[in-house]
């Protein structure tokens, strides 16, 4: 190719390369928040209400994404810190992000690094509607106990039957000309599951992925 082709194709190439066809996953954003607790740094876990999605389960602060009011993914992270911690914007301090993570179902979640400048979980006042409580973890517990592993397999299913026994018929394979295997399901691909038991709670999924990852970037530090 000659060389002005070739600038051409670089000017295209973006400068920061991104997740290729995320467009169509549901993004969300998270702080993963510490604060110091007795001399040392503690990461700060919330329990969702049973009444809400995902009701129960251990996570970060954070939620969708909103393109009426977030002019990018940090704004996503802080907004919903507080709106379920119940804390001031003066109180939020972004460190840095981490890797972003890909979930198997298809979600993006970027992860925020931060500290919240409390001296006690009681200065929170969380949004009962939508946490159950608040708890923290020392950042070093992780470090000392490795994670619980598990394994589940995840499929591709071109096609599957509804609640009325009707087959639903996503990727026609046999209109499109594929070879007969894509008419079953196919990939079985085998994901690993990291879960942690702490403070009387199981910490698993997404938001376990994400603590071994932030862990293993402060390993040496902390």
């Amino acid at each position: 190719m000659n060389e002005k082709l070739i600038k051409k194709i670089l000017n295209a190439l973006p400068e920061k390369p991104g997740i290729m066809d995320s467009s169509g996953y549901p993004r969300s954003a998270v702080l993963a928040a510490i604060y110091e607790k007795s001399g040392e740094p503690h990461l700060i876990f919330q329990k969702r209400n049973s009444n809400i999605r995902q009701g129960g389960e251990i996570c970060f602060p954070g939620g969708r994404y909103e393109k009426e009011t977030d002019r990018n993914m940090i704004e996503t992270a802080v907004r919903e810190t507080m709106e379920e911690m119940g804390v001031s914007r003066d109180r939020i301090e972004v460190l840095g992000q981490t890797d972003t993570l890909v979930a198997s179902m298809g979600a993006v979640v970027h992860c925020f690094l931060g500290e919240m400048k409390i001296k006690d979980l009681s200065e929170l006042n969380f949004n009962r509607d939508e946490v159950e409580k608040v708890f923290s973890v020392p950042l070093k517990w992780f470090m000392k106990h490795p994670p619980e592993e598990y394994t589940v397999q995840v499929e591709i299913k071109p096609r599957y039957r509804d609640a009325s026994g009707n087959e639903i018929i996503l990727l026609p394979v046999e209109e499109l000309g594929l070879p007969d295997r894509y008419r079953e399901s196919w990939g079985h691909n085998n994901r690993k599951i990291y879960v942690w038991r702490v403070e009387g709670e199981t910490i698993w999924g997404m938001t376990a992925q994400m603590t071994r990852h932030i862990t293993g970037l402060l390993s040496d530090i902390i």
